[in-house]
């Protein structure tokens, strides 16, 4: 069977996964299961980190956890939100999962291209990026509602499948408090969160480092990428890099001709708002270069958000059915957490 499997390190000659598929193919287990899915195909090594290394091949995503204290924490963390999401609609599902001699083994399906792939082939138009908008937040409003937040929406953890959107790796997720239960598909939507985020105390958390990331104000800055056609991302040095505001202001004003019309003031009014953000606490926006998270310092003006919102609220929308897409917009762009 070891001989059979074929390994493409896309990566480049990276030592740290070909350790890590040679301890895969060293447990008879996962070389049965793996040969399984393969059905004769190369298997393509993804990405390594410290707690993991993630392959695909044949229709399935193959993910091994280090026998570290960051894979374990991370394994855990993740099996958990598995569990939690499977059979909802809008998330890759766990095909199977076992553990040998401390190593972990996770099994999902293979969703097909993400964002930050479409991104570069030109392939986010008008109909995958409201497509995009609505499927994502069907997938929060189900995870919020199961008591989990996803922490890391990005482009790249927006998978396609030809059918929808759908989330994928929940290595970050973690739960919700169970003292603030949230109801979704409403506006405004007040993420349980931030009352969270509010009882831990903004200010010390935001001078401890990175605030609490929201799931909503993630994705927002995901729909601003993707209708820019841009997605920023860490350089090959690994050193992070600002979102520019003069690219925002470029958005803002210049004429958008891959987003319906009527779409527009909508459009401009999300990228008003990420302005108005910055300029109001002079935050900076910043994206990890290996993780590509968001995060931002300093406080939130709250009172300013709530009227700017309600002026978004008042905008006009079609009959078409584009009134109820919009509708899912605006609320997971209704609020965001401080840090």
């Amino acid at each position: 069977m070891r001989s059979k499997l074929q390994v493409d390190y896309a990566a480049g000659n990276n030592l740290l996964a070909r350790r890590s598929m040679e301890c895969l193919l060293r447990c008879r287990a996962a070389r049965r299961l793996l040969g399984k899915w393969a059905r004769g195909q190369p298997v393509v090594h993804l990405q390594t980190s410290v707690s993991s290394a993630v392959f695909s091949t044949c229709g399935v995503i193959v993910k091994l956890y280090a026998n570290n204290p960051s894979g374990r924490a991370q394994q855990a963390g993740e099996a958990r939100a598995l569990d939690a999401m499977q059979g909802a609609p809008g998330f890759a599902q766990r095909l199977a999962a076992f553990s040998r001699r401390g190593v972990s083994f996770v099994i999902l399906e293979h969703v097909g291209l993400d964002g930050f792939e479409m991104c570069k082939a030109g392939l986010v138009g008008n109909s995958a990026w409201l497509r995009a908008a609505f499927d994502v937040c069907q997938a929060l409003a189900a995870m919020h509602e199961r008591g989990w937040q996803h922490t890391d929406v990005k482009p790249d953890n927006m998978a396609f499948d030809l059918h929808r959107w759908r989330l994928i790796d929940l290595g970050l997720s973690r739960p919700l408090a169970a003292q603030h239960p949230c109801v979704c598909g409403t506006v405004p939507y007040v993420l349980p969160e931030l009352a969270l985020a509010d009882a831990a105390g903004c200010r010390s958390a935001a001078r401890a480092g990175r605030g609490r990331e929201n799931d909503r104000f993630a994705l927002a800055l995901s729909l601003v990428q993707m209708a820019e056609r841009t997605v920023i991302c860490g350089s090959a040095r690994g050193r992070s890099r600002r979102i520019s505001v003069n690219a925002l202001l470029r958005l803002r004003t210049k004429p958008v001709h891959h987003i319906a019309q009527e779409h527009v003031v909508v459009l401009h009014a999300l990228v008003d708002i990420v302005l108005h953000a910055l300029d109001t606490t002079r935050a900076e926006l910043h994206w990890d270069a290996d993780l590509m998270r968001c995060w931002y310092t300093d406080e939130l003006a709250d009172g300013d958000l709530v009227r700017d919102f309600a002026q978004l609220h008042a905008l006009p929308f079609g009959r078409d059915g584009s009134d109820v897409l919009w509708g899912h917009l605006l609320t997971i762009l209704s609020y965001r957490e401080r840090p």
